[in-house]
């Protein structure tokens, strides 16, 4: 009945939602090699992160979201078992979901499966990289060929629509600040969806001080540290260059929903979070004195007025 219509629409939003919660706990437990109350924090701040929250109506966007935890599993599987099984199931289920999420899914879970390899600590052989990485394109592409019906007509579609496909790059040039994009990070800082608008990364305060201590606290190998740096500074050139922000868009240029794949942002920073809890790292002062320091800048950043829609006081309530 028409008069339903509302109700299953919020019923599916609160279905994928849940159903990202599940997988990232899934996640989490692999990783840290342990379920627990840990795993469910982790779980319900990627649940309820700025990207699912502020695109929530855009439901075909939410499947995406929900999945890439089981993806990164899957890439986990194929660095620590070569089992690509997960990864390619997983990918198949988001091809058939959405194909245009799924090219930003499949381009962060290259970026991830390269850091997770040049992070791990063990000699940096190119042989066994080239190895780990066939299997992950042999699951992307057997994924993709399984969803050729769908994306094959998808393209040929988009190929001799009314615009062109890969003719419009963007810019080299810096369009956003970063420390508007960092503060971004704490919750209630939000402007519009309309262009130009900035990333949704907020994915909780506790899990954003723990991804600063894992740069700042000795007990984190300094190659993790400059491996995972180095990834989630290009995200965030990203964010800022109109030129990146085209690339993770195929090439098409978005309107409205600015950065419309933050949402693997607000998976990577608990992920870095999660590095911390692994290690059992005890919070020293100089790594608790960074991130309080962080979070200082950032509350100065919102204490400058740029923000109508959140100040200091309501931050810190």
């Amino acid at each position: 009945p028409v008069g339903w219509i509302t109700g299953l629409i919020l019923a599916s939003t609160w279905l994928k939602v849940g159903l990202a919660g599940r997988l990232c706990a899934r996640y989490v437990g692999y990783v840290m090699e342990r379920e627990g109350l840990f795993a469910v924090l982790v779980a319900t701040a990627y649940a309820l992160s700025g990207y699912n929250i502020a695109y929530a109506s855009k439901i075909m966007w939410l499947d995406g979201a929900a999945f890439l935890p089981l993806v990164l599993l899957g890439v986990e599987k194929i660095l620590r078992e070569n089992k690509w099984g997960i990864f390619a199931a997983s990918l198949i289920y988001v091809f058939f979901t959405s194909y245009y999420i799924a090219f930003m899914i499949g381009f962060f879970a290259f970026l991830y499966l390269t850091a997770g390899w040049f992070a791990a600590p063990h000699p940096i052989v190119l042989k066994t990289y080239i190895r780990k990485l066939s299997i992950f394109l042999g699951g992307a592409v057997l994924a993709a060929g399984l969803c050729a019906c769908i994306l094959l007509p998808a393209y040929y579609s988009l190929r001799h629509g009314q615009q062109e496909m890969w003719t419009v790059f963007g810019s080299p040039t810096l369009e956003k600040p970063f420390i508007h994009i960092a503060a971004r990070l704490l919750p209630g800082v939000y402007d519009t969806l309309t262009d130009p608008g900035y990333p949704n990364i907020y994915a909780s305060l506790p899990g954003l001080l723990l991804a600063v201590v894992f740069f700042t606290h000795k007990a984190i190998p300094l190659r993790k540290k400059l491996v995972f740096g180095g990834l989630l500074a290009f995200l965030f050139l990203s964010f800022s260059m109109n030129f990146l922000d085209l690339l993770w868009h195929a090439f098409e240029d978005p309107t409205w929903f600015p950065a419309r794949f933050s949402f693997v942002c607000t998976l990577l920073i608990p992920y870095l979070a999660m590095s911390v809890a692994r290690e059992h790292a005890t919070l020293t002062v100089p790594a608790t004195a960074g991130a309080v320091g962080f979070l200082a800048l950032l509350t100065l950043e919102i204490g400058a007025g740029r923000y109508r829609n959140i100040s200091v006081q309501t931050l810190a309530v």
